[in-house]
């Protein structure tokens, strides 16, 4: 292979000018001119070094964030989510003081108006607040669970994914109580077996192990049997005995069996039925029934032959 040969820039008078007006910057910047290492002398015969090219440092993922030091000023109890892509200021974050009152206050309101609408919002802004202020005490953890609760009450899978991740990095961290890690073990059960209508994994029955003897989590491995095998009025008449946090979880499961249930008997049966024997058979509230009976009129609407 033939030798390296650098390059000779011809010596002109703009050459020598541009080259003394650059030692010049290096002299008043404190720094050698680039020169100087250009016309050290090598032993004859000796090849220039062609170093590699320097690597360029990548941020490390372990920086603080620049959020970690915000400390909010705000003051209000209720508060919309800001779509926004800058920093916050401290004027538009509420510190973790007016985050406990906020928090209890926009749920009393989700029971007066029922708005599924009104608490995600409320409750991603109060995410957002808790986020950006790095808050993991156990408001961090009650906003995530009750949010992730709802949002499977409500099907709304976008949120419901978000709120058990930042579970998940709260129980990492170690934030979270036996209490609480139960209860976000009986959340991912049934959002895995009847949300998703898959079988649970094997990671989750590892990590739902060490909460096996907690009577919520076996009821929820209860339920997602009864709901995988399909066994429609032995799964309502196990939710109706369990606790009040599964029967909000598997309150989208039990009105589809609810629907099919009452698709089935209007074929089995040609006379009238009795609201209090519905009721009775598929353990639900008069206004449950009707939102049922309602489905069910629409589906065989679509689909007499159903």
């Amino acid at each position: 292979r033939a030798p390296y040969t650098p390059m000779k820039v011809p010596l002109t008078a703009h050459e020598r000018s541009a080259r003394a007006e650059r030692a010049m910057r290096f002299a008043a910047a404190g720094a050698p001119p680039a020169s100087a290492a250009a016309t050290k002398k090598r032993a004859p015969g000796q090849q220039p070094r062609r170093g590699k090219p320097a690597k360029k440092k990548r941020p490390s993922a372990r920086a603080p964030a620049a959020h970690q030091s915000l400390v909010g000023t705000s003051g209000a109890l209720e508060k919309e989510y800001l779509r926004v892509t800058r920093p916050l200021r401290p004027e538009e974050v509420r510190p973790e003081h007016v985050l406990r009152q906020a928090l209890p206050f926009v749920l009393g309101k989700y029971k007066e108006n029922r708005s599924y609408e009104y608490i995600c919002e409320q409750l991603k802004s109060i995410r957002q607040d808790i986020t950006v202020q790095n808050i993991q005490s156990d408001i961090a953890v009650q906003a995530y669970a009750r949010h992730c609760t709802l949002a499977m009450k409500h099907r709304d899978r976008a949120e419901l994914t978000q709120c058990l991740s930042g579970l998940e990095q709260l129980r990492v961290a170690q934030r979270l109580g036996p209490r609480e890690e139960c209860s976000l073990a009986a959340i991912r059960i049934l959002h895995e077996s009847v949300e998703c209508d898959l079988p649970v994994s094997v990671s989750l029955r590892l990590f739902a192990h060490r909460a096996a003897s907690s009577k919520l989590v076996q009821s929820a491995f209860h339920l997602a049997s009864l709901f995988r095998t399909r066994q429609l009025f032995a799964f309502l008449r196990a939710r109706s005995q369990s606790l009040k946090l599964l029967q909000e979880l598997t309150t989208p499961a039990a009105h589809r069996f609810r629907v099919s249930a009452l698709l089935v008997l209007s074929k089995s049966h040609r006379g009238a039925l009795r609201r209090s024997d519905l009721r009775r058979w598929l353990r639900c509230s008069d206004r449950e029934l009707q939102v049922a009976l309602d489905a069910a009129r629409e589906s065989l609407a679509r689909d007499p032959v159903t």
